[in-house]
């Protein structure tokens, strides 16, 4: 059985593609739900929604920005983007 997560009121599927990033990039469930609760939303023409959110990560001394790709019509997390910086 797939990972279900709980934002926004909805449950979506968290493929195992997005599962696997997920633990590749040391992103937790939390940060998951924040991002697509609280992050900004761009709706993409070609069917999935984005949302991103940035992290700061003292303890890391980084800026985290998530990418959350989702198919919002099945409820599927396709995707989990991280683009981390350094902090300036």
């Amino acid at each position: 059985m797939l990972a279900t997560i709980s934002a926004n009121n909805k449950t979506y599927t968290l493929s195992l593609h997005a599962a696997r990033r997920m633990l590749l990039r040391n992103i937790s469930e939390q940060m998951l739900i924040d991002t697509i609760e609280q992050g900004t939303l761009t709706i993409q023409d070609h069917g999935t929604d984005l949302y991103e959110m940035e992290f700061d990560l003292e303890d890391e001394h980084i800026w985290l920005i998530i990418q959350v790709v989702v198919d919002e019509f099945e409820r599927i997390i396709v995707s989990i983007i991280d683009d981390t910086e350094p902090k300036s």
